[in-house]
């Protein structure tokens, strides 16, 4: 019974020491440093899963389900930084087009500006909306994970697992929770 205490005691203590005294972080126990270059040029956009969002009208304080389809153009990359365009339709209502720019550090967090784009307005009256996330692994590809509220009377909450539309996909046929192809969708924005 003394060997039996013994060696309980001894394992209670290594395990005791071990959570006081965790072994420090080597470049082998952090998170990869990715290179995120690959997203120059490429075309995100919100899945039907993701499409619910709500609305909530700041007079009323009234909370409505809507429907949220927005895609972004990544038009550059450099150095951890980004910029294109965002064509964003909440269902019902007009489709809206913003400028974004954003971040992504090594270890994949994620913050972007839209702006809205108001040619009758000066810059620094348009509305600009700041979203966060996280570029994360869903079923072996990634995926932007992304949250934001924006708005002036109606604020409008949303997050998503923004997913790359690429060559061959339905996507480029058919965005989900609309009748438009890819192309159609973001052709009203890339007018003059």
């Amino acid at each position: 019974m003394h060997r039996f205490s013994t060696m309980l005691f001894s394992t209670v203590l290594v395990g005791a020491l071990a959570l006081a005294y965790p072994p420090k972080a080597t470049a082998s126990t952090r998170l990869p440093q990715e290179d995120w270059s690959w997203l120059n040029d490429t075309y995100w956009y919100v899945t039907p899963d993701d499409l619910p969002a709500v609305a909530t009208d700041l007079t009323t304080q009234q909370h409505e389900p809507v429907l949220d389809q927005t895609v972004w153009f990544i038009e550059g990359y450099a150095h951890g930084y980004f910029w294109g365009k965002t064509f964003v339709q909440l269902m019902g209502r007009p489709r809206l087009c913003l400028h974004l720019v954003g971040s992504v550090t090594p270890e994949g967090a994620v913050l972007i500006t839209f702006t809205l784009v108001l040619p009758q307005l000066p810059p620094d009256l348009t509305q600009k909306t700041t979203g966060i996330g996280r570029m994360r692994l869903v079923h072996g590809e990634w995926r932007v994970e992304m949250q934001m509220t924006t708005g002036i009377t109606t604020l409008v909450t949303h997050w998503a697992y923004m997913k790359q539309c690429q060559e061959g996909e339905e996507c480029n046929q058919r965005l989900p929770g609309t009748q438009s192809s890819l192309q159609e969708f973001v052709a009203p924005c890339e007018q003059p």
